[in-house]
């Protein structure tokens, strides 16, 4: 079984920054589906500089399984944990 953990920053412009085209998340997803990790945990940092605000870790997971999905993940593997 196969398991990775992926930190992503949720300051303002660092998440930007690695989810744009070429980005270091973007890269990191599609390299992890590509050897056919099982699964991949994703730990949202930083989320103090937001004051640990919902509507932004929200709109940061939101991308983030939209991204998943677009790489033909299983759906039913994708999970949200909400700790906030």
């Amino acid at each position: 079984m196969d398991i990775a953990i992926v930190v992503v920053s949720a300051r303002k412009g660092e998440f930007e920054t690695g989810f744009t085209k070429y980005g270091q998340i973007r890269s990191i997803l599609i390299l992890l589906e590509a050897l056919r990790v099982q699964h991949i945990v994703i730990a949202v940092n930083k989320m103090d500089y937001w004051e640990w605000e919902k509507t932004k870790f929200e709109e940061i997971v939101g991308t983030l399984v939209s991204f998943l999905k677009t790489l033909e993940i299983d759906r039913k593997s994708i999970h949200k944990v909400d700790t906030i």
